[in-house]
Formats: structure tokens, sequence, C-alpha cells
């Protein structure tokens, strides 16, 4: 399988696009595990190839014609006889990867491979993962064609975060991080009214879960002065809002889904008051 997505990457066979729209047929894919023989009926190798599954397309809607590259035997033999009779030289040959090899006219979408990669990149310095060790190499391989890379392991350090390992997760200092089983989104946030004695702005506080691990944090003025302790909390409440919104939309482009709304926990009734009702807003 390895193999199989290295040439498949190799010779460009697809791109990745966004999702066209909802009236778009798009074909699924599988993978088909054949028994490579030799003569005498013991394994030469085994292959995978990774498959459209055309059968789903529409005919004069997806395509006009089709074509498949598969010779009758009698051609075969034809073939040999002539080669035997004239002494010409006859050779063996295997194609690795066959998918989608040709000028196609029409626009083909297919479901995108399983799994996630997750690429972070700081200037020249890249954080990978993926949801398979497999996936990952495979990209990994990918990047070393077309870029000069050094493959540092796992991760240790990076960006002066020293990162170790223990069971359950990964550990930085005192921020744990564990493996939970569900993905529930929620923020807690405050705000501390006219804190600053010189430009009486409120300081805006909160911190983001993703199941049990604290993944954001933060703690800043706010550009404006506000009132009172209600409007403080608003704001804050609607700064907290457009992260969980950003945050959301980062999830759902690398399709994962949550289990639940996110949750938004407020310790100031007049704020949600504001927060809910449309009066207050004109």
């Amino acid at each position: 399988m390895q193999e199989e997505l290295d040439t498949l990457q190799k010779n460009e066979t697809w791109k990745l696009v966004p999702p066209p729209l909802s009236s778009t047929n798009i074909v699924g894919f599988r993978w088909v595990f054949k028994t490579k023989l030799h003569p005498d009926g013991s394994i030469e190798r085994f292959k995978a190839c990774l498959e459209a599954k055309g059968f789903s397309q529409i005919p004069r809607v997806d395509f006009n014609e089709t074509f498949s590259p598969v010779l009758k035997p009698t051609t075969l033999r034809l073939v040999i006889a002539l080669a035997t009779n004239l002494n010409w030289p006859l050779r063996q040959l295997d194609v690795k990867n066959a998918f989608l090899h040709g000028k196609l006219k029409e626009t083909v979408y297919m479901t995108q491979l399983p799994g996630t990669v997750l690429l972070q990149l700081y200037v020249d310095d890249i954080v990978l993962t993926a949801s398979s060790k497999l996936l990952l190499q495979s990209i990994i391989n990918h990047l070393s064609r077309e870029f000069a890379l050094k493959d540092l392991g796992q991760l240790s350090y990076f960006l002066g975060m020293e990162v170790t390992s223990f069971d359950g997760g990964t550990q930085h200092y005192e921020l744990p991080f564990y493996s939970y089983k569900t993905l529930s989104l929620t923020r807690f946030y405050d705000a501390d009214w006219a804190a600053c004695v010189t430009t009486r702005r409120s300081t805006t506080g909160y911190y983001i879960f993703l199941g049990a691990n604290c993944m954001s944090w933060s703690s800043k003025k706010q550009p404006t002065v506000a009132r009172s302790t209600a409007e403080a909390k608003y704001h804050a409440l609607a700064f907290a809002t457009a992260k969980i919104v950003w945050i959301t939309y980062i999830l759902r482009d690398i399709g994962i889904s949550l289990p639940s709304p996110p949750q938004l926990f407020s310790n100031n009734i007049s704020a949600l008051h504001m927060f809910i009702n449309p009066v207050f807003h004109a």
C-alpha cells in the first residue's frame, strides 16, 4: 500500500480541491489486493491497487465513452507467434500504477483517501501528524521529493517548547495532554472591569478546552472602555464566541465533527441577557 501511495503521489495522479457542489457525483474508491504468482504457482509478491468505483458514474452525465486497456487472449497469442517466427525478443513488464493514466476530457471528483493530515509550518520548521503511521510516512516521502528535508524523528522540541512522552499523551512542564474519548469544545472566560488604572480598560481572560486538554488561553486588555461590568463581560463573551467559531471552522476543514455544539460558560447573567436579546442590540 505504501508503494502504491508513493507512486500515485509521484505521478501527480490527483490534486486536493474543496468539495464540489452537492449535485456533483463524487466517485468512491476501494483497495484491491492481488497475489502475483510464478509459473510454478509459488507466490512472487503481493500487490495492493487503489481503484476508483467507476460503476457509480452515470453514462452521458459523468462520461461519454470508456476505454479499458485489456487485450484479448487471441491478440496475445498472435503477438507471441509473430515474435517467435520473426525471432523478436519478448520482455514482460509490470506497471506499478496505472491509476487514471491518460488525459480525461471530463472533470472527475473522487472521495479523498481516509485519514487526516495536519501540517504546521513555522518558517522552515514543520510539525506533522496524521491519523495513521502509513499515511504520515507517505506524506513525509512526498515532501522529501519536493524539498531537502531532515527528518528529526518524534517531536521533542519546537518553538521553545520541550515535549516529552508519558503514558496517556504528551507533556510540556505542567501542561498535560490526555487522550479523551470525546472531542467536546468548551470555553471559560471572564473580564475584570476597568482593571487598568491608567486607561480604565477591562481585561479579558479565557481558556479553551478540546476534550480534556487546554489548547488555548489568553489574558488581554479590551480595545475599548466598558461603562459597566455587564458591558465588559459582554465584550468578553463576544470575543469568546468569535474564537469558538474560528476553531470550529478549522475542525470542519480537516474533517473532524464535534459530537455536540461548543459550550461557553459565563458567570454574568446581565451579559447573557444582552447576548441573547436582540432588543439590546438596537
